[in-house]
């Protein structure tokens, strides 16, 4: 017998009757985390220095690119060259989107400091980021008495808020954390059906 008579044998792949088990995936999110904006994202682009003066397009101050940009000032006054107020104000918004780890840099390529660029919001009569949020809550005033389905509601759309906007819910209808976990929970086992709150100041 030659080696050419002897047959190959290739093992055969182990074939599972049934899928394998990997543990208990209850416990186990399916949320697919949202990949916003990182520092590296804005670091490593390359630096863009604008002309004195000059300002970016409305539709060009969104991240990563906004954060590469640097301005030159051109208004003289006392001290050397200032920003205008446009200059300022697009300064204002670009810091605020900055991811953290970036800020402290963007702000030694401009010759700035955080306190600053505050400042320039409050002259400019820009909102505070808080303030955005408070804003964005909605402006419907809750009633003096909420009853069951006003509780309910109103617990389901503080559930619903993203963390960040959270507090900002809280402040504007002046209500407390504790109170609104204790809601949520009558509201999961029930006891929320014959439920009526008479409402007072950071309550």
């Amino acid at each position: 017998m030659t080696l050419l008579d002897v047959p190959v044998l290739i093992p055969e792949p182990d074939v599972l009757s049934e899928p394998a088990s990997v543990g208990n995936r209850k416990g186990q999110s399916r949320r697919v985390p949202r990949r916003g904006c990182r520092a590296d994202d804005v670091l490593s682009l390359a630096v863009t220095v604008l002309a004195p003066g000059e300002v970016l397009d409305e539709d060009d101050l969104v991240m990563p690119q906004a954060g590469a940009v640097v301005f030159t000032a051109c208004e003289p006054y006392s001290r050397g060259l200032d920003f205008t107020a446009a200059q300022k104000q697009q300064m204002v918004t670009i810091y605020r989107q900055l991811p953290y780890g970036a800020k402290g840099i963007w702000l030694d390529r401009q010759g700035l400091y955080g306190a600053k660029i505050f400042r320039w919001g409050q002259e400019l009569g820009l909102l505070t980021c808080a303030q955005q949020k408070a804003a964005s809550v909605g402006d419907e005033e809750l009633p003096a008495v909420l009853d069951a389905a006003a509780v309910t509601s109103l617990v389901q759309r503080y559930l619903a808020l993203p963390y960040g906007e959270k507090e900002a819910f809280l402040a504007k209808h002046d209500l407390c954390h504790q109170t609104v976990l204790r809601w949520a929970t009558m509201v999961a086992d029930g006891s929320i059906a014959h439920y009526t709150h008479k409402r007072k100041a950071g309550t």
